[in-house]
């Protein structure tokens, strides 16, 4: 009990074990000690220093020389056997069912009956044995069959019964066929509760033996019907090899209800007449009345289906066989239409099939893809990683500026690609949108070759960019789906060049336009080129041309799929030329809308910016990195921060602040002790005055559209998704501070 070998106030001591119903009996004890007298209880333990609740029997002993010894002795075990036999003494002498025909009470280690009572006179015979055994004996005399005797013997044989009691079970139920006095066929369930009696050590048991024939009857026939239209209901006399109908369809012309025929007859009837040779033998399968009678043996029951032809139509008809009276060989038969199930089986088999074939072939393409996806990150990571061990070095600001906006380029593209690869689900589904802006025509292409260099430089690969005939005109359109279509055209090209090899990129107009498109990209290599049977599937997702001399490139195969999906969204045109080891070559043509009049923004931004200082954020953000940019960020507009990093910590500074404290709240989403979605609820449920019009803002790394709702539900204003631009950052607070 992990108690100390002495300790004062023993009584109270023990509070903590004792159940509270049992501690009187403690108390007592103890009193009683103090009054030199001897005693004895039981009480039941029950704390958290107990592995289980038990009972102990406490015995205190008064010495001659007044010293009191207790002892605690472990009597659960005992305890629970009375109290279990005493349970069912009590349930012994109440039961009352309207269909319990005998109750008994043996003693099973003398063989004695103790006590029954009979309902039915056809167990009045037993109450004259005054042993088990000898009723036992009667019992198996008034089983229906063999398998019944069987039954009886297995599970309440007197031996068997002391067995299993010493195996742990102390319950047993079975079920079995009797005779009655006037020859009548019952069901009878006898229910057997074992138990020792605590007083004398004996093994007794309690039987109840109930009259469930009706039951039985009636879940018989109606899990054979089951609510289901049925063709006809029917009885087969295996003995003699006769049928007869109980009910039938109209539809069915041979033979006539309650007409006794042939089996056979009826089955070859039905074989010659509605059944095709190719599904004879399953038909024959079905009705074979061997096949039937060794089923119903092994079951109890018997379902078999086949097709069947009639007015040029297949009906898929299922048999339903049991047993109505076994001993004389009576099977009940329910022949019921399947056809519209079977239909839908054989139409879901056939999706599971193609489905299968689909899931095997995508997992194939998954597994390359998950692992050779981070090439395609690499990419774009080169430049970065690559300028920022340059720009480290370098002394120049000029030229450090200058790796600084690489590094700048090369991180939104590596941005654009992870986001890409996260959001591949709705590329496949034909989801993707569109997002135009102004942006200078030669310049989102020397942004993508400028970032691509590295790479090549990586390989010794000569790339060579010829964009003097591109104009360097304003265009309305989505840029960084554009830039994908470089990128991935020259990164493939690159990938799939040997060292020493060229990679070009040529832009010029279209003039006059085709079909709307003004704009030519073409990007050419002398590489490894591709097969006539890998071009036919060059854009299918996951999609890679198995080479021996590829065994050591990597990929993820998305690249052309995406292209094409980005270049069908611009309603462009790609085509592709290319013959093995000799390179590859491929033509986009886009419609490029040009802007005549670009609109000045800056002065709206300046104007926007000047409204900042003095204003006063609260940034609840767990990522301290995160979080120091978006203070400097903050700081060089004259915004005052005040930074917490969970979203509790956010809730209790803002109910503690005074009012209009904060003009606005940057929340993160994911963030330890309470996440940003619930502090942003119980900020808005708060009893402030300014509890409603605090702008909130989202500022997390979830960013999909499902994620920009449920900040809005939440209650937020608005949705900035990490990594966050300056620019993104003043454009959505110029919107929220305000004088």
């Amino acid at each position: 009990m992990n108690l100390p070998l002495s300790f004062p106030n023993a009584t109270e001591s023990l509070r903590p074990w004792v159940k509270e119903e049992d501690f009187s009996k403690v108390c007592d004890l103890f009193e009683e000690a103090r009054d030199g007298k001897n005693g004895e209880d039981e009480i039941w333990l029950d704390s958290e220093h107990c592995h289980q609740i038990r009972c102990e029997k406490i015995v205190m002993k008064i010495r001659e020389d007044g010293i009191a010894f207790g002892s605690l002795q472990n009597v659960t075990t005992e305890r629970r056997i009375r109290e279990r036999y005493y349970h069912e003494i009590a349930y012994f002498n109440e039961r009352k069912r309207d269909n319990l025909l005998r109750k008994a009470h043996y003693d099973l280690t003398t063989n004695v009956l103790c006590s029954s009572f009979s309902h039915d006179p056809s167990f009045s015979a037993i109450e004259d044995r005054a042993s088990y055994e000898e009723g036992f004996a009667l019992l198996l005399e008034g089983a229906y069959t063999e398998k019944d005797r069987q039954t009886l013997l297995e599970k309440a044989n007197r031996l068997n019964l002391i067995r299993r009691y010493e195996e742990g079970a102390m319950q047993c139920v079975l079920e079995y066929r009797k005779r009655t006095r006037d020859g009548q066929l019952s069901w009878i369930s006898l229910e057997i509760h074992t138990y020792l009696n605590p007083d004398n050590g004996d093994l007794e048991c309690f039987s109840y033996a109930y009259d469930i024939s009706s039951e039985r009857l009636n879940d018989t026939v109606v899990g054979m019907l089951s609510e289901k239209e049925f063709d006809y209901i029917g009885f087969i006399y295996s003995k003699d090899r006769t049928f007869e109908f109980l009910k039938k369809s109209p539809t069915i012309a041979f033979p006539e209800v309650r007409q006794i025929t042939p089996y056979d007859r009826c089955a070859s009837y039905v074989r010659n007449n509605f059944v095709s040779e190719a599904e004879r033998e399953q038909f024959d399968m079905a009705t074979s009345l061997d096949l039937i009678i060794k089923g119903l043996k092994e079951h109890g029951i018997y379902s078999a289906t086949y097709l069947r032809s009639e007015e040029k139509r297949i009906y898929c008809k299922e048999l339903h066989y049991c047993w109505f009276e076994e001993q004389e060989g009576s099977i009940l038969v329910v022949r019921t239409d399947v056809t519209a199930a079977y239909l839908r089986d054989q139409a879901q088999l056939a999706k599971i099939e193609v489905a299968r074939q689909e899931a095997e072939k995508a997992n194939e393409a998954k597994s390359s893809f998950l692992s050779s996806m981070s090439h395609d990150i690499r990419t774009p990571l080169n430049g970065v990683i690559g300028f920022t061990e340059l720009a480290r070095k370098e002394k120049d600001i000029g030229v450090l500026q200058d790796y600084l906006s690489k590094i700048d380029y090369s991180a939104k593209l590596l941005l654009d690609l992870v986001n890409d690869t996260l959001d591949l689900s709705r590329i496949e589904s034909g989801r993707m949108s569109l997002t135009p802006e102004n942006v200078n025509s030669r310049d989102l292409i020397t942004e993508v070759i400028t970032a691509m260099r590295p790479s090549a430089a990586m390989k010794k690969i000569t790339l060579e960019a010829d964009i003097d005939s591109f104009p360097s005109d304003t265009v309305y359109v989505d840029k960084l789906k554009i830039q994908k279509i470089i990128l991935n055209l020259l990164s493939n090209a690159i990938k799939y060049t040997p060292e020493g090899g060229t990679v070009s990129l040529r832009a010029e107009l279209i003039d006059p336009p085709h079909e709307g498109r003004n704009h030519l990209l073409i990007v050419k290599d002398n590489g490894i080129g591709m097969s006539d049977d890998f071009l036919k599937r060059i854009y299918e997702p996951f999609s890679q041309e198995l080479r021996p001399e590829l065994s050591g490139v990597g990929g993820t195969g998305l690249g052309m799929s995406i292209v094409k999906r980005i270049v069908d969204l611009l309603d462009g045109r790609i085509a592709v030329e290319s013959e093995l080891n000799k390179g590859t070559t491929f033509w986009v043509e886009l419609p490029l809308k040009k802007v005549e009049k670009v609109e000045e923004e800056t002065a709206y931004q300046d104007e926007a910016v000047r409204h900042f200082s003095g204003k006063k954020v609260l940034l609840c953000e767990d990522n301290s990195i995160n979080a120091e940019i978006v203070s400097i960020q903050l700081k060089d507009k004259g915004i005052a921060v005040s930074w917490v990093d969970n979203g509790e910590k956010g809730y209790k500074l803002f109910q503690a602040s005074a009012p209009h404290a904060f003009d606005l709240i940057l929340m993160d989403l994911r963030m330890p002790v309470m996440d940003g979605l619930e502090a942003t609820k119980k900020i808005r449920q708060s009893k402030k005055s300014d509890a409603l019009s605090i702008p909130i803002i989202a500022l997390t790394g979830d960013a999909f559209a499902e994620d920009v709702k449920r900040c809005l539900d939440a209650g937020m204003n608005s949705h900035l998704a990490e990594p966050i631009s300056p620019e993104n950052l003043y454009h959505v607070l110029s919107q929220y501070l305000k004088d």
